[in-house]
């Protein structure tokens, strides 16, 4: 059964108010892992909801993310492709490498660490590993290939994506029409009154098709 078109905003904001929540709980709360991994969890979520196909792909992540997360305030230094890498790296295994290790890996920082400092680590620590390397030594190819975050920008930047992404649906008859199939396998929160108000939508639609209830 379809879901009652006036439940489509409700669900779209309030499942999204929960994730951004929490994402500013663990950034406030200096979990930088947790948080990271709900944004690239919401932006596979909302790319998803988008998406034209029935499943979350690479593409619907990478889709969404240029049109919303990397085209707005703050900028990032990065592109779809580090964000998507660093996605699957930091939910499959919680660090930043994945078996897409051709791209760039993505290293974040909070509070007042300084990205130039971690990058600058970064080039003396992938220099050191070349020279152990070129010594015989049985060490991973030396690490240059990254950028750097700040978890702060990111948090404002999925904030700010959610937000254009919702205000742009709520005016889109055809994208809310292309939701309702998956809206309905959202997981939400309901009071009694909502599954009272859900069982009468329901029986009246089936009263409306002659099927009764």
């Amino acid at each position: 059964m379809p879901t009652p078109p006036d439940d489509l905003r409700k669900i779209l904001r309030a499942g999204f108010a929960e994730f951004l929540t929490a994402i500013k709980n663990c950034a406030q709360q200096d979990l930088t892992t947790p948080a990271v991994i709900l944004i690239y969890s919401l932006v596979d979520i909302a790319g998803w909801l988008d998406g034209k196909g029935p499943r979350a792909t690479a593409k619907s992540f990478k889709d969404w993310a240029n049109r919303y997360l990397l085209s707005g305030n703050p900028p990032l230094e990065c592109n779809a492709d580090d964000l998507w890498n660093a996605r699957c790296g930091v939910v499959h295994t919680m660090s930043p490498y994945s078996d897409r290790d051709r791209l760039r890996r993505i290293y974040y920082t909070t509070g007042d660490t300084s990205p130039q400092l971690l990058r600058e680590m970064g080039e003396v620590w992938a220099s050191v590993q070349a020279a152990l390397h070129a010594r015989g030594l049985r060490l991973p190819p030396p690490e240059d290939n990254h950028t750097v975050v700040r978890l702060e920008d990111l948090t404002a930047a999925a904030q700010n994506a959610t937000n254009q992404f919702l205000s742009e649906v709520e005016t889109d008859p055809e994208r809310q029409h292309r939701m309702q199939a998956k809206a309905v396998r959202v997981f939400m929160k309901m009071e009694d009154q909502d599954l009272a108000e859900r069982i009468a939508w329901g029986r009246n639609a089936l009263r409306d098709h002659g099927t009764g209830a």
